[in-house]
């Protein structure tokens, strides 16, 4: 039986706070019946020959579910994520958690999956154990001394539809499988030379293989009159065993702190005299052991210390604090093992707070040693109205959308002025009020350029003038595939001097084979000299070899191994957002002569262009023998678009223009990588398609709006 350390999620609800103690008006909850404390625990294995994640891994990948019986209600990608606290109105509820990587096939990317429903019981303590277990399928390959008597140079092959491993020889790794929806066999192929040089094959099937499972193939060889190839017999039994728990080492988020009713991670913008009374909540899971506070005006607002650790204090050093208008509250659950420390700051202390800008940081740590640090900023004005700067994921490059604050209730016609930095003459744009948020869109802008911009109403024009920098255009390098060079393998290259800069193709691996799959075409173009051609083909000596689709992409050709490759989508981005590709083609699709499960022989052919931004911080690595393939809809993905292609689209003298939108999943991340592929065969990925389907393409260009 094999033995693995496994993941686990703690999670415990806990009703409201009469398991704490007294309420004290609500002190920690934010509307809910009760409260969630998320716990997690997450390690990777230590026993098999393959990658070992790390505990940081493992929690940045953890994606953790909070779903209600009207659908998903809470996501947290990643433990640092998680709130210490989540209340929640009671009811009927279920976690899940995935972490790991779901791949295919893979040697060291491994899954983990739990489930586990829950309730929600207003004046009750609801504790749920969430332990992830690996998902994926495992095998192994084990041989008996006996058969290098009579086998040399062995391979054992597993897999399913979407993805392989070969085990060369002795390899003792383990292999990883997620297996296709609607299939539950690995099929494997033992092959190897005879001593008498010729071919050794032997296939078979394990059925029914299921999650958290590993499968050992052990290769015997027995003599004797059995004959099956060449005078052996060759035998393979498949040892079945489970993934079993050994070891659970808890990983918890750090400390979080934030604002009760307020969100510190913005100014708090306030009129002198009218600021009230200001919270802060703490929460953790264990014991806080120290929260730190500190700021450079405390000497001079009536504090008697610059800065003070609330659990390193003397008596009258907290007296000191508590008369200048400073109070705190800790509790600690032991049965739950959580903590909160709500800290006020009265209206005594910040009524008295002169017009100007105060900073007060926080640092908590816990006994686990994890840290936090936040910083409040509360800013004194008697002015009506303030403009407050922009985040920067909501800044494009010719559009942004101004933000302000109201600091009183009475005043009319608010409305921001925006100019470019340097120029004399403001323009005036109505605001939008929610409250005393103020906000308006911009747009028109001109790209890489800094604005500055005041908020208004009657009568006012706030003295504060912040600004912002449009974001830069950035267009693709050699979009018009203009510049072509040859590598010394005698691959062509769409770029100078015999390496891919920006784009590449398969012609790496094709012309081992003295084929280019991707070349230059002077007679078929939209402006230029040349558009690229992508050519889709049977690469290959007579049967031996395989089909390849016509392609390039924004990235890097790895390696060759065999008849498969090893590619990495994505080139290093200057963080911009477009808001489409656009660009030219001329498609001819021919009649599918290779299928596979998603496309059948006679078929017509059809063609693919897509385009993605990522910040998943490097490329993707895309390995035809495990089919591990770029996923548009995985966490990394910021922007997709994509276009298909069906029929004939435009002729070899008059290519077609098209726009491919690009959808944002998230407004509020920046890319650092950007992947386009395009594709003669859509499903090149698994080998087929059909060898006289052809694609042109010309000056690609990303539009900005």
């Amino acid at each position: 039986m094999r033995h693995y350390k496994n993941i686990l999620l703690a999670i415990t609800a806990m009703a409201s706070m009469t398991v704490i103690g007294c309420k004290d008006e609500s002190m920690f909850s934010d509307g809910g019946d009760g409260r969630l404390v998320i716990k997690t625990a997450i390690n990777s294995d230590v026993d098999y020959v393959s990658r070992s994640y790390t505990e940081e891994e493992l929690g940045n990948s953890c994606v953790i579910y909070l779903s209600s019986d009207k659908g998903l209600i809470r996501k947290y990608k990643g433990i640092d994520e998680v709130p210490g606290e989540i209340w929640l109105a009671s009811g009927h509820y279920v976690a899940e958690a995935w972490a790991g990587d779901s791949v295919s096939a893979s040697f060291d990317s491994k899954f983990f999956k739990a489930y586990q429903p829950f309730e929600i019981t207003s004046g009750e303590t609801t504790n749920v154990n969430l332990t992830c277990k690996i998902a994926n399928v495992l095998a192994a390959v084990k041989y008996d001394d006996a058969v290098d008597e009579v086998l040399h140079d062995y391979s054992m092959t597993i897999g399913h539809n979407r993805g392989q491993l070969v085990f060369e020889g002795k390899d003792n790794r383990v292999g990883y499988f997620m297996m296709p929806s609607k299939s539950n066999s690995l099929s494997w192929t033992l092959t190897g030379t005879s001593p008498d040089g010729s071919a050794f094959e032997k296939t078979g099937t394990i059925e029914n293989v299921k999650p958290a499972t590993q499968y050992t193939l052990n290769v015997k060889y027995s003599s004797g009159s059995i004959a099956e190839v060449g005078g052996l017999l060759i035998e393979v039994e498949v040892d079945e065993s489970e993934v079993v728990v050994r070891q659970e080492i808890q990983i918890t988020a750090a400390p979080q702190i934030r604002g009760y009713n307020f969100d510190i991670n913005e100014p708090l913008y306030c009129e002198s005299g009218k600021v009230g009374r200001k919270s802060v909540v703490v929460s953790a899971v264990g014991q806080l052991t120290s929260t730190i506070i500190a700021s450079d005006k405390f000497t001079t607002t009536g504090l008697p210390t610059a800065s003070f650790n609330i659990f390193d204090l003397t008596e009258t050093a907290k007296s000191g604090i508590e008369a200048a208008g400073i109070n705190w509250k800790y509790e600690y659950d032991e049965e739950a093992d959580v903590s909160t420390l709500k800290i006020n700051f009265e209206e005594s202390y910040l009524n008295n707070l002169g017009e100007g800008e105060y900073n007060i940081v926080f640092y908590a740590l816990d006994s686990a040693e994890k840290s936090k640090y936040a910083t409040l900023k509360i800013v004194i004005s008697n002015a009506s109205v303030v403009a407050n700067d922009i985040e920067r994921a909501n800044i494009w490059a010719t559009h942004t959308t101004l933000v302000g604050t109201r600091l009183k209730t009475d005043v009319t016609g608010e409305s921001f002025n925006y100019r470019r930095a340097g120029d004399s003459e403001w323009t005036s744009v109505a605001a939008t009020v929610d409250g005393n948020n103020m906000t308006a869109q911009i747009s028109g802008l001109t790209p890489g350029t800094t604005y500055e911009y005041v908020a208004a109403c009657d009568g006012f024009t706030s003295a504060v003038v912040k600004s912002f920098t449009t974001e830069a255009v950035y267009q693709l390098p050699n979009g018009g595939f203009e510049q072509w060079s040859t590598a010394s393998s005698g691959a062509l290259i769409p770029g100078a001097g015999g390496t891919a800069t920006f784009w590449d193709s398969g012609n790496h691996g094709s012309i081992t084979l003295n084929k280019n799959v991707t070349v230059s075409d002077s007679s078929v173009k939209h402006s230029g000299s040349y558009s690229v051609k992508l050519q889709s083909q049977f690469v290959g000596i007579g049967i031996i070899g395989k089909f390849a689709a016509g392609n390039i992409f924004a990235g890097q050709y790895g390696a060759t191994s065999g008849t498969n490759a090893t590619l990495y989508f994505g080139r290093t981005y200057n963080s911009t957002r477009p808001t489409k590709l656009r660009g030219w083609i001329y498609y001819n699709p021919g009649t599918v002569d290779y299928a596979c499960d998603y496309i059948s022989k006679g078929d017509t052919d059809q063609g693919h262009i897509y385009i993605a931004l990522s910040d998943k911080g490097s490329p993707w690595t895309i390995d035809s023998g495990s089919q591990t393939f770029f996923n548009k809809n995985a966490s990394d993905v910021i922007a997709y678009g994509e276009k298909f292609y069906t029929s004939t689209t435009g002729s070899t003298s008059n290519m077609v223009s098209f726009e491919i939108p690009l959808d944002y999943k998230a407004l509020n991340r920046i890319p650092t990588h950007i992947i386009i592929v395009a594709s003669a065969s859509r499903y090149g990925d698994y080998f087929a398609g059909s060898s006289s389907s052809v694609m042109n393409i010309d000056d690609l260009e990303l539009v900005y709006e």
